[in-house]
């Protein structure tokens, strides 16, 4: 695991708020990209250490300019700001790890999701909080849209659903 800045949005970082932004990633034995994630708002971020917690999540020292996107209460000029990441449940174990992520978040018009590993992956859902499928995709390749132009503003899940599995695996929301 690892942070610095960046401020790009495309290629293997997805994400950026705005000028620079927090880009926290995590890499396999084999340098494989196994997450990333951007933090920040429409001014500067940088990450200064990241921490791995006893839950499995992150904690991550940061200073940031922004009083926008991720980032609220910011005092003037340049703060300190710590921010906990939850564990990364995205993990399927299945001799290997499966993981996916999504952005932006949130979304207005649609969400990119990648798939990360040799993928058992056959498709994925979204799901209102309630429980209700409202799309379903198959997966072919490593990049997805899903296309929530016609949601309502909230909360949603997303469902990977796994060869040999017969109910689908909520990895991530």
């Amino acid at each position: 695991m690892a942070t610095g800045c960046t401020h790009s949005n495309d290629g293997d970082v997805f994400g950026n708020h705005g000028t620079e932004d927090v880009w926290l990633i995590e890499i396999d034995l084999n340098g494989m990209i196994q997450w990333q994630k951007c933090l920040g708002g429409d001014q500067w971020e940088s990450g200064n250490s990241v921490e791995h917690t006893s839950d499995g999540g992150y904690v991550v020292e940061v200073y940031t300019d922004s009083n926008n996107g991720d980032v609220t209460g910011n005092h003037g000029d340049r703060d300190g700001w710590v921010v906990k990441l939850a564990p990364v449940n995205a993990a399927i174990q299945e001799g290997t790890s499966l993981l996916f992520d999504h952005f932006p978040d949130p979304a207005d018009t649609e969400v990119r999701i990648v798939t990360r590993g040799t993928s058992s992956f056959v498709e994925l859902s979204l799901h209102d909080l309630g429980g209700r499928e409202l799309q379903r995709m198959p997966l072919h390749g490593s990049t997805h849209m899903l296309d929530v132009s016609d949601l309502a503003p909230g909360m949603y899940v997303i469902a990977a659903q796994c060869r040999g599995q017969e109910q689908p695996a909520f990895s991530g929301g």
